[in-house]
């Protein structure tokens, strides 16, 4: 990531992607007060982006859907150049509109959510970059029931002792993904279990301190408020309740 010193500070981000699937958030949110969210044109793919796609995903872990001709389609983009002659000019369009009729760059990217981007080649040569301005105040995510696929929203590496829950967040987890979209793995206690974590209070009395700890760490012995959360990456937060009352503070990118 590159930033200016000027206030507001603005910079810009050029994201690589593995073969298969990718995913990630977007660290930044537009320059002033115009618009209040990225959008999909605010993300610029290099020509080595041919073939791949963003598509969004449904608390349920599927990929979302919206309506096309008067259909309903899976919400995957793919960006077409003007080399590639679309019909609504260059940009992001639905993977379903094969003529490139309806332009789709317009689309809102929250900030914080989550995305995932599948790629193709093998070669990690395929790149999103992003420019706007660094939010200089923290921010806060909730969550509803089910998945909820969000991430590191800042352009600078956190960890996982940066995120700070709210109290309503008991018996709500973090997880992260492999490219192949299952739950990534770790070792612990001489096993490989899910790399899925649950925070502990310092009244939940754990034995290494107050934070997070991997979920099948049932005496919180090792503390894993160390592990890396790097700027952009995203993950998927459990949310057994039904009320939104459970939050994530990601901290200002500009305090770290």
């Amino acid at each position: 990531m590159r930033v200016n010193t000027a206030s507001p500070v603005v910079g810009y981000q050029a994201q690589s992607f593995v073969q298969n699937m990718n995913f990630r958030c977007a660290a930044f949110v537009p320059v002033g007060t115009s618009r209040a969210a990225m959008t999909l044109g605010d993300f610029i793919p290099n020509e080595d982006f041919v073939n791949s796609t963003i598509m969004f995903l449904t608390t349920g872990g599927a990929t979302a859907r919206t309506t096309f001709d008067g259909a309903q389609v899976p919400e995957r983009y793919t960006y077409w150049t003007a080399d590639d002659d679309p019909e609504d000019g260059p940009g992001w369009y639905l993977n379903d509109d094969d003529d490139a009729t309806v332009n789709q760059n317009d689309k809102i990217v929250p900030f914080g959510q989550a995305f995932c981007v599948t790629r193709m080649g093998s070669e990690a040569d395929a790149t999103l970059t992003t420019a706007g301005e660094v939010q200089d105040t923290p921010v806060t995510l909730s969550f509803v029931q089910n998945m909820n696929f969000v991430g590191n929203c800042s352009p600078v590496d956190l960890t996982l002792g940066d995120i700070t829950p709210n109290e309503d967040f008991v018996n709500s987890t973090i997880m992260f993904l492999t490219t192949g979209g299952a739950t990534a793995r770790t070792t612990f206690d001489g096993a490989q279990v899910p790399e899925r974590y649950t925070y502990w209070t310092a009244d939940d009395d754990p034995e290494d301190g107050a934070g997070w700890y991997l979920s099948a760490d049932d005496d919180a012995t090792v503390n894993k408020n160390a592990v890396s959360v790097p700027a952009g990456q995203a993950f998927c937060v459990t949310r057994t309740q039904t009320e939104t009352d459970a939050t994530l503070t990601i901290p200002a990118a500009i305090t770290k």
